[in-house]
């Protein structure tokens, strides 16, 4: 099962991407994240972040999972660090995985547990 989510901007409720849960495991309550932002000249303004947050905490505290997965391409450093700015970690690195316009490309695996989202989340609530 996976849950797709449209990513609109509050003031206009432009459509500019979308954001997927899934698929969700939920034997051993885990499941990938995957979005996308459209157009360019909206990248960098922070709604990949906010995105990420929104569907992290859905994971965790609607879904009950206890472990998040993300990936991008390596040079994909904005994608990479709006990730971490939401708490997820980078635990490996698929050499050469993909095949994009006869280039070989890095693949960056990054992942968010259940207790380490809790542990961020108490100390963001903390005073």
């Amino acid at each position: 099962m996976s849950l797709f989510f449209a990513i609109c901007l509050r003031e206009n409720h432009q459509h500019i991407g979308n954001i997927k849960i899934g698929p969700i495991n939920w034997y051993h309550r885990r499941a990938d994240i995957s979005l996308f932002i459209g157009e360019k000249c909206l990248w960098g303004r922070g709604y990949a972040t906010k995105s990420i947050q929104l569907i992290t905490n859905f994971g965790f505290q609607t879904l009950n999972l206890n472990k998040l997965k993300a990936s991008c391409y390596a040079q994909n450093i904005a994608s990479a660090r709006a990730f971490e700015k939401c708490g997820y970690e980078r635990e490996g690195l698929l050499r050469e995985h993909i095949i994009s316009c006869g280039q070989s490309i890095d693949v960056i695996i990054l992942g968010l547990r259940a207790k380490e989202y809790w542990k961020r989340f108490k100390q963001e609530k903390e005073p």
